[in-house]
């Protein structure tokens, strides 16, 4: 029942056990390996089963009782038959003869303890791990009785924890542990795990003996006997206060992540997503869910070149800064402004990409915007420039036509006359459409009949437009007046009819119209930037081929056209909305692609009623003078040419000077005789403000009129500034220089300032 082995050897010769008389029991034979009965009985058989390397341990071990005469106690190991090894444990005792003391029996015990030294050892093990481990190991009972579990055992790890030695808790429950902020809730649960044999895990906040707290992550498991029943529980206790703080830290620069306008993308170097901030969805449209494990060139389409180059880039220096054009989510399009790092692990190699880029979509079109601007100031400049000598060309052909026609002309050779007067009309509105478009030209603005531009513009349309289009006209009777340059009202409406003539190659309906219109304030919230009044509505429709959505959100940029190259400048419509704007209106549009367009001009009317018709202003009598000396100066002879003749013709005596050095000297010697001094603004060695201001140091009451070629305000507040009450713009007509040299010489000296309404 022992499980133990017995046996006896009568001694024939103690130097060779072998000769001697060996017995044993049916339980040596078991644990040798064998069946009771199995082998023979003998030393050779019994020494047999030893293992090799434990035969001389039984040798010294007898020679040494032997020689001490005493017994011995000896653990070796055997193999059994099947292979397999054993841990035996033998008690052995020796009888002597009385008297000579020599040894007749050995009489011993054998026993199995290989179960026990492997438990033993895992004990020893067990025992070493738990007093050795970093973690915090307690063990209690298991009475839930009050006050609860006691401590029956803990490791150093334990002490080194809380503060507390092993002494100070054993029989104390852990809720010498526990304080404030202890959570409550998890002690529940822990309790009701406990209770249902279940395994805890959580993290709670435990005191240390010194008053501190630690944040702790715990495991409980219970511990029971054979059969089944819980007898301890064993707590694996683990200090991660570090950790909390780190993940705190962690969080919190997650939060400061998430609150970066910029976008931070982390890929490894598949180009695979492995952080995608919130900046990032953000900017992108991705959220990181949709990001995290996907590819970066699947999420974010870029210029493969570029791309690559970025990539050589990154891999040789370990960083790249860059602009960068992508499509996001939807098609939307994105311009970034990208810094890239190469991120190594602990070893030095690269093992992802750090990408943090901001957004400069609006910044590039702001530039694009500053740059086109640049543009057009180097084109309004170039425009300032070349518009004086044009104008200048034009002004000996405006005048000269008004001057042939004084002639009466062969009627065969008027229609001739007529379309070089045309001709030169068209040279000089092309010319304001360029200032006004380029440089804010404003003309002179006056209370304004839109009946009479309509009429103006209805008749240009049906002497040059094509038969085929039918061109209908209706003004309300009680129109109202608008604060307006006449010029410039007429050339929007132009624009917009040449536009309409242009849709329609295969003829059609054109419609001019003016109707007055009170805006009010839910009409102004609805279009942004509206101020709510009275206005009138100018609207020019057509039947032609209309235009698409993505054209007519495009029509009013600078240079934008869908006509054919050499057809069509793209500066029409922007000047048409430049001078609307410029006179506090604005422009609405319509169109479908096969229905035609209807363009909406709204203006400010002003505060009174319809204002009548206004008179026409060709008399068809040009004002003549009788016999006044003018002094006319001027560097561009064709002009002093035109100028001479058109006076003389007129009844004017006429002198000429090519620049004010030549006039300063011809009006001192003639100044008691010269009525008016007619001179341009811009000439080289002395210009017209030089000029004007010597005259006037000769004679204060000189009676001068100022010309340019640039026709602005500026340009007449620069006369004005110099003394000069009356301002020509060229090119002007002769009917324009007659009537103001009328008004001139009518003053008396000292007079208001007026100007020619051309």
């Amino acid at each position: 029942m022992a499980q133990l082995g017995s046996w006896e050897l009568d001694l024939v010769d103690f130097r060779d056990l072998t000769q001697g008389d060996l017995r044993w029991s049916d339980e040596v034979f078991r644990i040798w390996g064998h069946e009771p009965g199995g082998i023979e009985v003998s030393c050779a058989n019994f020494l047999a089963a030893v293992h090799p390397d434990d035969r001389r341990l039984i040798d010294d071990a007898v020679s040494a009782a032997l020689h001490d005469n005493r017994s011995y106690d000896l653990t070796h190991r055997i193999l059994r038959p099947d292979g397999s090894e054993r841990i035996v444990r033998e008690l052995v005792d020796f009888q002597f003869e009385e008297g000579s003391g020599r040894p007749l029996r050995m009489i011993g015990t054998v026993q199995d303890i290989t179960e026990q030294r492997r438990a033993e050892e895992s004990l020893r093990l067990l025992n070493s791990v738990v007093l050795q481990s970093s973690e915090s190991i307690l063990i209690t009972d298991a009475e839930f009785a009050a006050p609860g579990p006691r401590i029956i055992f803990a490791n150093p790890a334990f002490t080194q924890m809380t503060g507390y030695s092993a002494e100070e808790v054993i029989g104390k429950t852990p809720r010498i542990l526990q304080g404030p902020r202890t959570e409550k809730t998890v002690l529940r649960r822990l309790r009701k795990n406990l209770e249902e044999g279940a395994l805890f895990q959580g993290e709670t906040i435990n005191y240390r003996k010194d008053g501190t707290h630690y944040n702790q992550e715990w495991r409980v498991a219970p511990i029971r006997d054979s059969a089944g029943k819980i007898t301890h529980y064993v707590a694996i206790q683990r200090d991660i206060t570090e950790r909390k703080k780190i993940e705190a830290r962690i969080q919190e620069q997650a939060t400061f992540i998430d609150q970066a306008h910029d976008a931070i993308i982390v890929r490894d170097l598949d180009h695979r997503v492995v952080f995608w901030s919130k900046g990032a969805e953000r900017l992108y449209g991705w959220t990181a869910a949709e990001a995290v494990g996907s590819r970066f060139d699947s999420l974010l389409h870029v210029d493969q070149t570029k791309f690559d180059d970025a990539i050589r880039a990154i891999r040789e220096k370990g960083k790249w800064n860059g602009e960068i054009e992508k499509v996001a989510k939807g098609g939307i399009k994105v311009i970034s402004d990208e810094s890239w790092t190469l991120l190594r692990d602990a070893e030095g190699l690269p093992k992802s990409i750090l990408s943090i880029d901001s957004d400069i979509t609006e910044r590039k079109k702001i530039e694009l915007q500053f740059l086109r601007a640049q543009r057009l100031e180097s084109i309004g400049t170039l425009a300032g420039g070349i518009a004086h000598d044009l104008n200048n060309l034009l002004a000996p052909i405006v005048m000269g036509v008004d001057l042939i026609k004084q002639y009466d002309p062969n009627p065969r050779i008027l229609p001739v006359i007529e379309n070089i007067a045309r001709s030169a009309k068209r040279g000089t509105d092309l010319v304001k459409q360029v200032l006004s478009f380029a440089r804010g030209i404003e003309g002179i603005r006056s209370s304004l009949q839109v009946r009479t531009i309509i009429r103006e513009v209805e008749s240009i349309a049906a002497s040059t437009f094509p038969k085929n289009i039918d061109i209908r006209t209706d003004v309300a009777p009680d129109i109202w007046l608008v604060t307006a340059d006449p010029s410039q009202i007429n050339q929007v409406l132009l624009n917009l009819c040449v536009n309409a003539r242009d849709a329609m190659p295969d003829g059609g309906r054109l419609e001019l119209t003016a109707t007055n219109m009170e805006i009010d304030e839910q009409y102004a919230i609805m279009d942004r930037g509206v101020v709510p009044g009275r206005y009138i509505a100018l609207q020019v429709a057509d039947n032609g081929c209309g235009m698409p959505k993505e054209v007519v959100d495009r029509i009013f940029e600078p240079f934008f056209t869908t006509k054919e190259i050499g057809k069509g400048t793209g500066l029409g419509l922007s000047t048409v909305t430049g001078i609307v704007r410029s006179h506090g209106g604005f422009v609405n549009v319509y169109s479908e692609p096969g229905k035609g367009s209807v363009f909406k001009v709204y203006l400010p009317a002003l505060a009174d009623g319809a204002g009548e018709d206004a008179p026409d202003s060709k008399s068809g009598v040009l004002p003549r003078g009788n016999g006044e000396l003018i002094l006319v100066v001027d560097d561009e002879v064709s002009i002093l040419e035109i100028t001479k003749q058109t006076l003389e013709t007129f009844g004017y005596k006429v002198m000429t000077a090519e620049d004010g050095a030549q006039a300063i000297g011809l009006y001192a010697m003639k100044q008691e005789t010269i009525a008016v001094v007619l001179t341009d603004m811009m000439m080289p060695v002395m210009g017209g403000p030089a000029l004007i201001a010597a005259l006037h140091r000769i004679n204060p009451a000189v009676r001068i009129i100022a010309a340019s070629g640039i026709a602005s305000n500026a340009n007449a507040v620069r006369a004005a500034s110099a003394g000069v009450k009356h301002f020509l713009a060229r090119p002007y007509s002769a009917e324009a220089m007659l009537k103001v040299l009328k008004t001139v010489l009518g003053e008396k000296t000292g007079g208001g300032s007026s100007r020619s309404p051309l």
